[in-house]
């Protein structure tokens, strides 16, 4: 034995058993280090698998939310914009959603509201215009009244002229020849 320790066979013997325990607990460490990977690697695809969830989750609500909105908005202003071009043809068209009481509703009272006073105010200027037109046709018949006074007045007037140079050469010629060409004298 003492040949065995000086030789130094015990010391190889201590190392290998040293290193031997050292490469078991190397061996334990890389075990427990392995374990705990796959439970972290185990935690990571739930964790991934969660988060894809997620986001699909809240892809499909934003979907949703946006067919929605697309519903509850543009459809609305769709059908708006088409009555208005309906009014705006000379239509009369029936306005939904009065009762709303969001902006969709306040547009809709709006416009509704704008269409019956343009209707008040077309109907008040057709009257308007109807009445005109009844006081140009008597406007145009006093019109035709007057020309034809005014004919008359002329017409008259040329009576009084030849009347008038008849007593005229009535009372200032005593001539009978100069009285009968003065009576027959055209203007």
């Amino acid at each position: 034995m003492r040949k065995f320790s000086s030789s130094g066979v015990n010391l190889e013997v201590n190392n290998l058993f040293s290193y031997a325990t050292r490469y078991q607990q190397d061996n334990h460490q890389l075990m427990l280090m392995l374990t705990q990977n796959q439970l972290l690697f185990q935690g990571l695809s739930a964790q991934s698998s969660w988060f894809v969830f997620y986001v699909l989750m809240a892809l499909l609500i934003l979907i949703w939310v946006t067919i929605k909105t697309t519903r509850d908005i543009g459809r609305p202003l769709t059908q708006l914009t088409a009555n208005a071009d309906r009014f705006a043809q000379g239509e009369t068209p029936q306005l939904n959603g009065l009762e709303r009481a969001d902006e969709i509703g306040k547009l809709s009272r709006s416009l509704d509201y704008m269409m019956r006073q343009i209707q008040h105010k077309e109907e008040a200027l057709m009257a308007q215009n109807e009445e005109l037109h009844a006081q140009q046709d008597e406007l145009m018949m006093q019109q035709e009244e007057l020309q034809e006074a005014l004919s008359k007045m002329a017409e008259n007037e040329r009576y009084l002229e030849k009347k008038n140079r008849f007593v005229l050469a009535l009372t200032s010629t005593w001539d009978k020849g100069s009285f009968c060409r003065a009576l027959f004298r055209t203007p």
